[in-house]
């Protein structure tokens, strides 16, 4: 079926993007005023090596864990308030990893669902929550086996494939949460699905939150090409290859 590419989101301004990662790393960074600027570019260098390796993520220093595929997402909420969310969202991640992008309702990678009780009575995922987006028998056994737990109204399934590239993912939010805190679910949930932050529980404190990892996203992108090319059998660890490369763009958009 053709992809519903009715609604036109635009593409974020990478200004914004850049001003938005500036103020977080001013913050975290606030004390280098009164530092020489060799201490001060050292200082630079910690901090953003810290915040890069707590938000990307590999598989035993190997493999980096990222999206390659084109996203074929399928939004399904009756809020209009969310579907416009998450279409921004979607688009602007994959601007950032140069992936291409269809809205659809059959054989999507992305789903965002929001419902009412998308967990069971023990917080696994809801079966007929499942069932309505057309996952099959064998695959909601798949997702309900895993250990997770979306008693908190907020659950991120997610599946690789066997060079651990993201291939699918799924991200549940329940109505019953505040609106806020149901935007900043599929914000989070949606940054999730791209390799981000894998390993935080938690959900942004505002859905535009999301803008600092857009940032990241384009400079792992970008590296991913480089490394990818020099290290194609991939068997070497990597991790040290990437948490350089994505630090030195980073500092070279941050110089003045």
């Amino acid at each position: 079926m053709p992809g519903d590419n009715g609604l036109r989101v635009p593409k974020l301004d990478t200004h914004r993007v850049l001003l938005a990662f500036a103020i977080v790393i001013f913050a975290s960074s606030l004390f280098l005023a009164t530092k020489d600027a060799r201490g001060g570019a050292e200082e630079l260098d910690l901090v953003l090596r810290e915040w890069v390796s707590k938000n990307i993520y590999f598989e035993n220093d190997r493999l980096l864990i990222i999206r390659k595929r084109p996203v074929r997402a399928y939004i399904k909420s009756d809020d209009p308030e969310i579907v416009t969310e998450a279409r921004k969202v979607i688009v602007n991640f994959a601007d950032a990893y140069g992936l291409g992008v269809e809205f659809v309702t059959t054989n999507a990678n992305l789903v965002v669902i929001t419902a009412n009780g998308i967990a069971d009575g023990e917080g696994k995922p809801s079966r007929t929550l499942l069932a309505s987006i057309g996952l099959t028998e064998s695959d909601i056994d798949l997702v309900v086996g895993e250990m997770v737990s979306w008693s908190l109204g907020c659950g991120i399934f997610v599946t690789r494939d066997k060079q651990s590239k993201i291939s699918a993912s799924i991200l549940a939010g329940d109505k019953a949460l505040p609106a806020k805190k149901l935007k900043s679910c599929v914000s989070a949930g949606i940054t999730f699905s791209f390799g981000l932050r894998i390993e935080t529980e938690e959900i942004f404190a505002n859905s535009n939150d999301y803008i600092q990892y857009l940032f990241l996203a384009r400079s792992l992108a970008g590296c991913e090409r480089k490394i990818s090319a020099q290290y194609p059998d991939q068997t070497t660890p990597v991790r040290d290859a990437y948490l350089e490369c994505v630090v030195n763009g980073l500092k070279a958009k941050l110089s003045p």
